[in-house]
């Protein structure tokens, strides 16, 4: 008798032949259910030696089996082992009780699914992403990412308008050599505006996307999910990545301290401002970030860490990576919630962890959040208030976020005992190259 999953194949009377006994070889099965423990050994009663033989049948079994027992690790199971609501419209949302109230949208796939997640150029300084199913054009210093060491951070930027001026303001201070060589900068937009830029200070992670930053279409997941993707190719040194943006400050000499060498947080895999509960996507029109139902039907977003700052292990970006989960999951404009799909995706042992030190709001006062919600910028929120910046000062902290200009990132960077070192900015180089050529 052979036995599998519940199911026995018994076989019905033997075909004899008029000289000899009945043999494996001239058998039929039924199939019958069973609730008895499996085994996959027949042979026939009378001959011990009798060779193992299965029918093309009880192959084809044995094949269904094996599918149904890998099948839960495939891209397949992914798309369709949660149900999702099909909206016609923006707001088309799903019948009541469709889902569950925490079901998220972790587990849904783009498409078509990619052939290859990454190509990578001869001079190494180049080549293509795939994220979520979109091919994507980048360029990036290669010998610098891969000399890269412990911590790594990378800056969201916009390649023009306060871009450029915020990232020498960085540069000179919390960025300055003195203090690391592993910050790079996310930009975006046409080649032809960033490319001097990126020669000269050999520190920006360029992709071929438009500068756009609110609604479906923003460039902050791709930026985002680009930096993780191409530090994990090119970087071979560093233990935790950093993401924030460029009205942050980062106490790089605190993180290191905590994340490195045995330090208290040195196994978190993802950590941050996490709250430590599901975050409901906001259907409000006039809400900042509005999401419709046909860009995410589900109730819940996973667990995720604020987009301001936070950081991840190398094991936690090699799994997303290598594991395909980068290239294949479903787009989201939200960079903070895509690390958080990412996260749910790649194992119950990478989860968002709160960290105190990540300081995303300022003053953190009711009023700083009610604008932050409705998009109004802190000078017109605090005007005529001089409460606005609040004291600039790094104690008990990893990261600030909102500082308000120069003159704060400098004195932030000050209270911490440090000196600015200015670098020169692109138009200064310009400026001294045209007299030089005068002359």
């Amino acid at each position: 008798m052979v036995m599998f999953r519940g199911l026995s194949l018994r076989k019905k009377s033997p075909i004899r032949n008029s000289a000899s006994s009945p043999s494996l070889h001239s058998l039929e099965y039924e199939v019958t259910p069973v609730k008895k423990r499996v085994s996959l050994i027949s042979s026939n009663n009378n001959s011990s030696s009798s060779p193992f033989y299965l029918k093309p049948t009880t192959l084809l079994f044995l094949c269904f089996g094996l599918y149904l027992l890998l099948y839960p690790y495939s891209y397949n199971y992914i798309e369709t082992h949660s149900k999702t609501w099909k909206a016609k419209s923006a707001w088309d949302a799903p019948p009541l009780n469709f889902y569950n109230e925490s079901d998220t949208g972790s587990f849904q796939n783009c498409k078509p699914r990619p052939k290859s997640n990454y190509k990578i150029s001869k001079n190494r300084n180049s080549g293509e992403l795939t994220i979520s199913c979109q091919k994507i054009k980048f360029k990036a210093p290669h010998s610098k990412i891969k000399n890269a060491k412990g911590i790594i951070v990378g800056v969201l930027s916009a390649a023009s308008g306060t871009g450029p001026k915020r990232r020498n303001y960085i540069r000179s201070t919390w960025a300055s050599n003195e203090i690391t060589k592993s910050v790079f900068f996310l930009v975006a937009g046409p080649w032809k505006d960033i490319k001097d830029e990126f020669e000269f200070y050999n520190d920006l992670i360029w992709i071929d996307q438009e500068e756009v930053y609110q609604g479906e279409q923003s460039v902050l997941t791709h930026k985002t999910m680009s930096y993780f993707a191409v530090i994990h190719l090119f970087g071979k040194q560093w233990k935790h990545a950093i993401k924030t943006d460029d009205d942050s400050y980062v106490n790089i000499g605190k993180i290191q301290e905590e994340f490195l060498n045995g330090g208290k947080h040195a196994n978190l895999h993802y950590y941050g401002q996490c709250p430590q509960f599901q975050v409901k996507p906001s259907r409000d029109v006039e809400n900042k970030w509005p999401v419709t139902y046909l860009m995410y039907p589900e109730p819940s977003f996973p667990l995720y860490c604020q987009g301001a700052g936070f950081g991840v292990s190398r094991e936690f970006i090699s799994r997303a990576v290598e594991g395909g989960h980068i290239a294949n999951f479903r787009y989201m404009p939200f960079e903070d919630v895509s690390i958080g799909i990412l996260a749910e995706r790649c194992g119950k042992d990478i989860h968002a962890t709160m960290i105190p030190g990540i300081k995303v709001f300022r003053a953190d006062t009711p009023k700083e959040r009610d604008c932050v919600n409705r998009n109004i910028k802190m000078t017109e929120c605090y005007k005529g208030d001089d409460s606005w910046p609040p004291d600039a000062h790094m104690k008990n902290k990893l990261i600030q976020h909102r500082v308000a200009d120069k003159e704060d990132m400098v004195n932030i960077h000050k209270s911490l005992g440090l000196k600015v070192n200015w670098v020169e900015t692109l138009n200064d180089v310009k400026k001294k190259k045209l007299l030089k050529s005068k002359r």
